[in-house]
C-alpha cells in the first residue's frame, strides 16, 4: 500500500496544478466536473494528498490551455495563441449545453464586448448592419 501514497514528484505536480488553475481563473468546482471527480476528490489532488492519473492531468492541461508538460516542468512547452486560447475556451464553455443556449451565450458575449448593438426580437442586427441600414 505504501507505493499508492503520493510522493515528492506528486505534491509537486499538485502544486503546478494548483498554480495553473489560478492562472486560468477557474474554480476547484469546475476542474472537478470537468475530470469527473467529486470536488473533494479535486482538493485532495490539489493538496497533494491523492495521486492524480495520468488521464486527469492531461484533461485538466487541456482546460487550463497549457501544453501538459508545464504541469510537470514550468519551462517547458508553450502558451496557445491567444485567438487559440480563446476559441478552445468557448468549446469548453459550451460542451453539454443546447444549440439554443450556446446561441444566446455567444450573443451575450458579443452584445458585452461591443460586437452586437441591439438584438431584436426578428433577429440580431450588428454594428455594421446597423450602420449600413442607417446609411440608406
Amino acid at each position: 500500500m505504501a507505493g499508492r501514497l503520493p510522493s515528492e514528484v506528486d505534491r509537486r505536480i499538485a502544486r503546478r496544478i494548483k498554480a495553473a488553475r489560478r492562472e486560468a481563473g477557474l474554480s476547484m468546482k469546475d476542474c472537478a466536473t470537468a475530470i469527473g471527480v467529486q470536488y473533494q476528490q479535486y482538493d485532495k489532488y490539489e493538496a497533494g494528498r491523492n495521486k492524480i492519473s495520468a488521464g486527469a492531468v492531461l484533461a485538466l492541461a487541456d482546460l487550463f490551455l497549457i501544453p501538459v508538460g508545464r504541469l510537470f516542468d514550468p519551462r517547458t512547452g508553450r502558451d496557445l495563441d491567444p485567438t487559440a486560447a480563446a476559441a478552445l475556451r468557448m468549446a469548453g464553455a459550451t460542451r453539454g449545453l443546447s444549440a439554443s443556449e450556446v446561441g444566446r451565450r455567444l450573443i451575450e458575449a458579443a452584445a458585452r464586448d461591443g460586437l452586437i448593438d441591439a438584438v431584436l426580437d426578428d433577429g440580431v442586427r450588428t454594428i455594421a448592419n446597423h450602420r449600413f441600414t442607417e446609411a440608406a
